[in-house]
């Protein structure tokens, strides 16, 4: 009997600690949530490195063609919660989709470039058409 509630215990604590990798942590913070979040999906931090968020933020004036400027007590705010979340990338891209492990990730999943050209989808960038509960960290569907 006790070998069977041991068991139980560590196949739980297992089970919960894979699905626990295939969370992503979501962004917490409500000046990054509310100031990002009113343009597009709020991606988290952990998809891109730190330096990849420095340039991005340095560069908020054209922000992928938009000026994306904010106050400096904001963009302080959100590059400081950005950099100390930021994933352990050695890449440097400015897009998430640029990233090696992105294309790969994707690319395993067929031709998942046949998707974009559906109107709710419309770009690569676009995670939640295909991950519907991507901005909670969840990329798995």
């Amino acid at each position: 009997m006790k070998k069977n509630i041991i068991a139980g215990i560590i196949i739980f604590s297992f089970s919960t600690l894979v699905f626990a990798e295939e969370r992503i942590p979501p962004v917490t913070d409500q000046v990054t949530i509310n100031e990002c979040g009113a343009c597009h999906m709020v991606y988290p931090a952990k998809l891109l490195g730190a330096k990849s968020w420095e340039k991005l933020i340095s560069g908020l004036d054209n922000h992928f063609g938009e000026d994306a400027s904010l106050e400096k007590s904001a963009e302080t705010h959100i590059k400081n919660y950005l950099m100390i979340n930021a994933g352990r990338h050695s890449e440097t891209p400015l897009r998430i989709t640029n990233l090696r492990w992105f294309k790969r990730e994707h690319t395993n999943r067929g031709n998942w470039k046949k998707y974009l050209i559906r109107k709710n989808i419309n770009s690569s960038s676009n995670c939640i058409a295909c991950h519907k509960a991507a901005e909670k960290g969840v990329f798995d569907d």
